[in-house]
């Protein structure tokens, strides 16, 4: 049997009729191509390319544009659209998406739109790219088909290109007049295959005992790596944050730990914040943001990314079957499928009276009152809030608030309960002793304790200032943070942090850079001997990592100006830093006083001339002048010499 014909049974065996969503799918996609390629720029068509969350082509559910934005901007989509339709290309995508950015500098939109523009083409042009427009699903679609038939995709460039790249690579194994629509809605079929296939691994993974047991990782929930610049506190982080999400994950080599560690980023499960200065508790735990909606000035209550992997690590803190009707994520999308299938809105009942729910956008949830003409909002975090019954709300939204919980837990019970497995999440915080622990913890430091965490015998429970919410942090979310011993010592830690958290050292190690020789310099004694000689200028905090060098080690052509570079632009402009620019102690380091002038890195400066430039009698403090002796870097001597004192050869 050829490749094409086994291609070809593959793409039936996921065809439009194999499952009965795709089945009623097929026709309406169909449909929707020849009503739009009759009369694109219409106004019908053009609200259905953009505005619409469910076209048939594709569905998009939060990431679309609201009424308001798309009455602004339907101008300029019109052109967008016409320019597509004419000359569907790598320049028409590129030309829409700086349109589209434009538009949101402008602040017509208030996101990029990249789904929707996506989906744009698949509606105008089925034959060259796929309905497929979420990046992260395109990518698992076409890395299997690429590996399974040897496709030969380099899967470089953006949407657009990778599309078309996919769907070249198709023709060649398909009938000419096979339906590009067809394969469009088949390719889908085949995303959620694979997506049934990974949930059903993972649940049978979950059930071996071995991964089970695996869950309770050795390493601790809060630790903090600590060391000087180039010590290797970035891999190891990667590394640790790793195997605390999977334990059970093994890896190869770096490139595998790698790929895992961006796959888990993008599920969400391993998030990356830096501290710094201006850091506070609003950005890490909750606080106000301010916008405009409809020409007025909205306060909006905001969850810091702290909060938010909080929520997220709770969903997945248990193995169990969740109830749909106290699944808040579950009853809200089922809500929101709801409304897009009902122009006029959804009507809730209130004790004494109603109100519609006429649109979702972002946080915002607009309505109407059965009396009044303006528009009211609530806002989804509050709502997520109450129904979870960590918050109550008092005053004149509380009757909106309670029934709309009503409505969605009404919803929830008609769905199917959800199995969740145990899922372990990740926090790194960089830089963490840059900024005010106290100040961005605020009274959560004591939360974040591995006995007070919720899950363990002495679970304990705040009340946020802010949002009056129920709060606490799961035994499932580890914390990894990274300081830079040189920035600020271990000593000038906030003392509450220290007693939360392990400290592991990352110190210097010049044994791993042995055996690299460049030209007959032994670069695992130049960093040794460095060191040794900073310890006892000024501490060891302020030592080089080895880090700096390790790549010497990878490169089979390494030659001398390879070695020149790291310490031409890593480790003089570093000493700089921790000498202050003291230039004499500089050359210590390097034993620059026991070399010639030929082969000393930094020498006199001897073109500067006091006399001439301050003739007279000018009493200045004739100290001495240093520079860098560029020439030196070109000699092996000039580092063989720092570890071979007294040599002068």
């Amino acid at each position: 049997m050829s490749q094409s014909q086994t291609f070809l049974e593959f793409i039936n065996s996921h065809s439009p009729e194999t499952n009965k969503s795709s089945e009623a799918w097929y026709p309406r996609y169909t449909q929707t191509y020849q009503e739009i390629a009759g009369d694109p720029e219409s106004p019908p068509s053009l609200e259905k390319l953009w505005a619409m969350a469910d076209n048939s082509v594709a569905s998009i559910r939060q990431a679309i544009l609201s009424g308001d934005e798309y009455t602004k901007a339907k101008d300029y989509l019109a052109e967008i659209t016409a320019n597509i339709l004419s000359s569907p290309s790598h320049a028409t995508y590129s030309q829409a998406l700086s349109q589209i950015e434009d538009l949101k500098q402008k602040r017509i939109l208030k996101r990029r739109y990249v789904a929707v523009l996506n989906r744009v083409f698949a509606a105008l042009h089925p034959e060259k790219v796929t309905s497929t427009v979420i990046d992260d699903a395109f990518n698992t679609v076409a890395r299997y088909l690429n590996e399974k038939f040897d496709l030969k995709l380099s899967l470089k460039g953006d949407w657009y290109i990778r599309n078309t790249e996919l769907k070249a690579a198709l023709s060649e194994h398909l009938p000419t007049d096979y339906d590009p629509i067809r394969l469009n809605v088949a390719l889908w079929n085949v995303y959620q295959a694979l997506q049934n296939r990974q949930a059903q691994n993972e649940a049978q993974e979950s059930n071996n005992n071995a991964y089970n047991s695996s869950i309770k990782v050795s390493q601790p929930l809060n630790q903090i790596l600590f060391g000087p610049p180039g010590t290797g506190k970035t891999f190891t982080t990667i590394k640790r944050a790793v195997r605390a999400a999977e334990p059970s994950f093994t890896w190869a080599d770096r490139d595998g730990l790698k790929t895992k560690y961006q796959e888990l980023i993008r599920k969400g499960r391993i998030r990356f914040v830096t501290f710094h200065q201006s850091f506070s508790y609003e950005d890490f735990v909750e606080g106000l943001t301010a916008h405009t909606d409809n020409g007025n000035l909205v306060y909006e209550k905001r969850l810091g990314i702290f909060r938010q992997i909080v929520k997220a690590a709770k969903e997945y803190q248990v193995s169990e079957v969740k109830d749909a009707a106290t699944s808040f994520d579950e009853s809200w999308e089922a809500f929101l499928t709801k409304l897009e299938d009902r122009n006029d809105g959804i009507s809730i009942k209130t004790r004494r009276s109603n109100f519609t729910v006429t649109e979702v956008d972002a946080n915002t949830i607009r309505f109407d009152k059965s009396q009044g003409q303006s528009v009211h909002t609530l806002s989804v975090t509050s709502l997520e809030a109450v129904f979870n019954g960590d918050r109550e709300i008092k005053g004149g939204l509380q009757p909106y608030y309670e029934s709309l919980v009503r409505r969605l837990k009404e919803i929830g019970s008609k769905l199917n309960n959800k199995k969740v497995e145990r899922q372990n999440f990740v926090l790194i915080i960089d830089e963490i002793n840059r900024g005010n622990i106290s100040r961005i913890f605020g009274e959560l430091i004591t939360l974040i304790e591995p006995s007070k965490r919720s899950g363990a015998t002495e679970a304990l429970e705040v009340t946020l200032p802010l949002t009056g919410d129920r709060f606490s942090v799961p035994d499932n979310l580890y914390i990894i943070g990274t300081m830079n011993t040189a920035d600020r010592s271990l000593a000038g830690l906030d003392l509450a942090l220290r007693r939360r958290f392990d400290f592991i050292e990352m110190p210097p190690l010049s044994e791993e850079l042995k055996g690299i020789i460049v030209e007959g310099i032994d670069v695992e004694k130049i960093l040794d001997v460095i060191n040794r000689r900073i310890t006892a200028l000024l501490d060891k905090n302020h030592c080089i990592g080895h880090a700096y060098f390790i790549h010497l080690r990878d490169n089979s052509n390494v030659a001398l100006t390879d070695l020149a570079e790291v310490f031409q632009q890593k480790i003089i402009p570093l000493l700089q830093e921790y000498f202050f620019e003291d230039w004499q102690r500089i050359r210590w380091v390097f034993n620059d006083q026991s070399k010639s002038n030929e082969h000393a890195f930094i020498v006199k400066d001897d073109a500067i001339s006091f006399d001439e430039l301050f003739p007279g009698d000018v009493p200045l403090n004739s100290r001495d002048r240093w520079r860098l002796n560029e020439s030196a870097f070109e000699y092996t001597t000039s580092y063989k010499q720092i570890y071979e004192v007294g040599s002068t050869q």
